[in-house]
């Protein structure tokens, strides 16, 4: 499945694509500010930094470049880190839309090997919702190609932001 087609949108007049800044993501996004996928790299701290995109069709896209500390096997990308990367947009995908949720399942294909040196795209997006249970997808393709080199399918629960705070 391929995410929502944009050319759909008569008379679009915006981009292709913004940053998400808009005060419902900003609002939901502040209890992740420690992610170590999405959350601000600070010293001494491990963390991907990365910027999410929302896409005119509602997808949400990143970017990110692959370098030799993400490798597992010598010069390819780490399975673990790739399912994080299409989870944590995916996890993104729903903060556009001012939702919390939790990962509750997540099947992960891998299609060809990333080497060390790839500029990847990764582009989630909402399949369904039923209830408080949200489906989604996401692709990693080089960025500017269309070939998945992996893919994964979702779902998620949305739970209260109190939830956080509970000890």
């Amino acid at each position: 499945m391929s995410p929502p087609n944009s050319s759909l949108i008569k008379g679009a007049s915006f981009p292709p694509w913004r940053h998400i800044m808009n005060s419902l993501y900003t609002e939901t996004k502040k209890i992740h500010a420690q992610c170590i996928a999405c959350g601000e790299p600070a010293e001494g701290q491990l963390a991907l930094g990365l910027v999410f995109r929302e896409m005119a069709n509602g997808a949400v896209t990143t970017d990110f470049l692959v370098t030799p500390e993400h490798q597992g096997y010598p010069g390819l990308l780490h399975g673990g880190l790739i399912s994080t990367l299409l989870d944590a947009t995916m996890t993104n995908c729903l903060f556009s839309r001012g939702i919390h949720a939790l990962t509750v399942e997540l099947l992960v294909r891998f299609s060809t090997p990333i080497p060390v040196g790839s500029y990847l795209s990764i582009t989630s997006w909402v399949l369904s919702q039923r209830k408080n249970i949200f489906r989604l997808e996401s692709t990693i393709c080089f960025r500017g190609e269309l070939k998945h080199l992996a893919r994964a399918t979702a779902k998620f629960m949305a739970v209260p932001q109190a939830f956080f705070y509970q000890k």
